[in-house]
């Protein structure tokens, strides 16, 4: 009932339900000992979940550390059985900290990759997708923090054991997967590794064709994801124009999603031209770039109804001006300071006071910009 309650987001009644198992839980560990501690575990999860969606975050620290406090009494009353669990309980808590605190997500991150390690010893595979997602958790914030070796470490151990995975379950394990052949392919281009790096892309462009052959509406966007990778690739050499026919690619394959299921991913196609915009202007090709920027303004209009039920348009709109004021701003430097052109330069600038006087609420470093 509470998890019921925290889906249609009535959380009063979702944590006053997360508390009444909690007492019931304390009540039959008190009562019958080891055999309910799980149930004590999962409980106090429950309320720190459930606090963490009402961002209540004290009250949800609070009851994550004691969580946490009795899996280790779990785990101490029987490593054998309850070592695949009790990671289970460090990777959930862990990942409620990722995008908030990499230090203690990692530290949370690491300890359930030692606890799934040591179920490995005692013969359990049954938690090797929950291993792999805290491999690819840590590689993630490793690669925050720049550090590149034990980024690739952590994927290389993903990928070993989701391609083993995915012999028996292509669905289940795909979006790691891709995810962790993406961002191999990725670094690897950033050192000039291209034959390492196109062969994570392949297979990340492999898997996904795999995965759309088996069901296309639910994994196009693999392909997007490997299409804009390949982009980045080519980035990287400096063939733009690679880089832009991929682009383009995904910009025609969300398209035709947005077309089907304008609901599900008219945001995701917006914030596509966002990085498609933003990539346009780092090679200066600024006129290209607000055309994005103009098909972002005819999605507006187009899906306004849509983005209002699940975002505030508000946001969108402001976002749209702030990114087009940017194109403005960068044309007119580009065309003043690296390829002097007195009279585009007078272009972009009328065209980026236009658009601050025209929208008082632009970013305060964007209007006050030299």
């Amino acid at each position: 009932l509470s998890k019921f309650y925290s889906g249609i987001e009535m959380y009063d009644l979702a944590i006053e339900y997360a508390k009444k198992y909690l007492d019931i839980a304390l009540k039959y560990y008190k009562s019958f000992g080891v055999i309910y501690l799980r149930d004590v575990c999962f409980a106090y999860f429950r309320c720190g979940e459930t606090y963490y969606s009402m961002n209540d975050i004290d009250c949800a620290k609070e009851s994550f550390n004691k969580c946490l406090s009795y899996v280790e009494k779990l785990h101490k009353s029987n490593p054998k059985k309850y070592s695949g669990d009790c990671g289970h309980f460090y990777l959930k808590v862990g990942d409620y900290y990722f995008d908030s605190d990499h230090n203690l997500s990692e530290e949370f991150e690491l300890k359930a990759i030692c606890l799934f390690e040591e179920s490995h010893k005692y013969g359990q595979t049954n938690n090797d997708r929950d291993l792999a997602e805290a491999y690819l958790n840590c590689a993630i914030i490793n690669s925050s923090k720049n550090n590149v070796d034990v980024f690739r470490k952590y994927l290389i151990k993903c990928i070993e054991l989701l391609e083993n995975i995915l012999n028996g379950d292509i669905e289940y394990s795909v979006f790691n997967l891709h995810q962790a052949y993406c961002l191999l392919g990725r670094s690897y281009a950033e050192t000039h590794d291209e034959n390492i790096s196109l062969n994570y892309l392949d297979k990340a462009q492999d898997l996904a064709n795999r995965a759309c052959n088996a069901n296309i509406n639910k994994f196009n966007e693999l392909l997007i994801d490997t299409y804009q990778s390949f982009a980045y690739f080519y980035k990287i050499k400096n063939e733009y124009s690679k880089s832009i026919e991929y682009y383009e690619k995904g910009i025609s394959l969300f398209g035709n999603l947005v077309k089907d299921n304008p609901d599900l991913h008219v945001e995701g196609l917006f914030d596509y031209y966002d990085s498609f915009f933003e990539f346009l202007c780092s090679i200066n090709e600024f006129k290209y770039a607000e055309e994005c920027i103009v098909k972002q303004e005819e999605m507006l209009q187009q899906y306004r109804e849509i983005i209002l039920s699940s975002a505030s348009l508000e946001d969108l709109e402001n976002n749209w001006y702030k990114d087009r004021a940017f194109v403005c701003k960068s044309a007119f430097k580009y065309f003043l300071t690296i390829n002097y052109d007195v009279n585009k330069f007078k272009f972009y600038f009328k065209k980026l006071i236009e658009l601050i006087e025209n929208k008082s609420n632009l970013n305060e470093s964007i209007k006050n910009s030299d």
